[in-house]
């Protein structure tokens, strides 16, 4: 009871008025029969769809009560044809500087009710004429699809897997993979800085299939740098990068690191070697060929 007589009750404006207010809960139909089971008129001649024990009348005005775990709310209810006073006077206060939506609507949860808030302080704002001249809109473009490729060499995707070290100082693993027949390419690195990268790109892929049309990488330091942007121009190999916190975008990447995880996680009941010598293991090409059609044109290719 204590809480209940301490809490804070809705501030009520001068545009606000109690008398205001009042006549025009009675007056409205939504509001009409709440008041009066309230007054102990007469019992609802319909179901609401409102919990009645969280409302109440106080000092001839309808309260909708909300009781959290840090406070309780007694939140004044407003009629229909008060709601755009209630949003004016909690969206155009000076003191707040005009917020957006979700500051919009905390404010007016802290002093009003009437259902459906959220969208009519997005009707609201988005009406607002000082709104739409003075505030940027922010919009995001949407996220096209990769093209399709149709043939092998089309485009091929680059990554770096973290192998943590080997016993022969290779550390990391350059993936480049056909996005085509799925043919896989893999570069033990002692480190992934831009010389080694682009040296192994043009060593290990380009002389032995020739250049791509198209090279698909993440947005790494590795990738993303002068000079493998030269050698790709040099080579006539468009670059693409990933959009960033989205490695749907590469895909072909994005599901081979697990999949070689796994693998070398296999290895380790054969007697050590070196992190080369586990990648020409008898078989490991081609590569992650995810079914027997890839897997075919894949070998076909190989032999050619």
């Amino acid at each position: 009871m204590s809480d209940l007589l301490s809490r804070k009750v809705a501030n009520i404006d001068e545009e606000l008025s109690p008398q205001r207010v009042a006549e025009a809960q009675r007056r409205d139909p939504s509001w009409q029969e709440l008041w009066e089971y309230l007054e102990e008129i007469r019992v609802p001649r319909q179901r609401f769809l409102l919990h009645l024990e969280e409302f109440e009348l106080r000092d001839g005005l309808l309260y909708h009560v909300r009781i959290l775990p840090e406070r309780v709310l007694q939140q004044l209810v407003i009629p229909r044809s008060l709601r755009d006073v209630a949003l004016q006077l909690v969206h155009n206060d000076k003191s707040a500087a005009r917020p957006g939506i979700f500051r919009t609507c905390c404010r007016l949860r802290d002093r009003f009710y009437f259902p459906k808030m959220l969208s009519e302080v997005r009707r609201y704002i988005g009406s607002c004429r000082e709104c739409q001249r003075r505030k940027a809109v922010g919009r995001r473009a949407p996220l096209a699809s990769m093209p399709e490729v149709t043939q092998p060499f089309d485009r091929v995707s680059a990554d770096l897997i973290d192998m943590l070290g080997s016993a022969s100082g290779h550390r990391y693993v350059l993936v480049i993979i056909d996005h085509f027949i799925a043919i896989c390419i893999w570069v033990p690195l002692h480190s992934k800085n831009a010389e080694t990268v682009a040296d192994a790109f043009v060593k290990e892929y380009v002389t032995l299939f020739g250049p791509p049309k198209a090279l698909l990488t993440d947005n790494g330091a590795e990738f993303i740098n002068a000079l493998l942007r030269d050698v790709c121009r040099i080579l006539q190999v468009k670059t693409m990068y990933a959009t960033a916190y989205h490695p749907q975008a590469n895909g072909r990447d994005c599901y081979f690191p697990g999949n070689f995880t796994n693998f070398m996680k296999m290895q380790t009941r054969i007697p050590r070697g070196t992190l080369r010598e586990r990648l020409n293991t008898p078989g490991l090409h081609p590569g992650v060929a995810r079914d027997s059609r890839e897997r075919q044109a894949c070998e076909t290719s190989c032999r050619i």
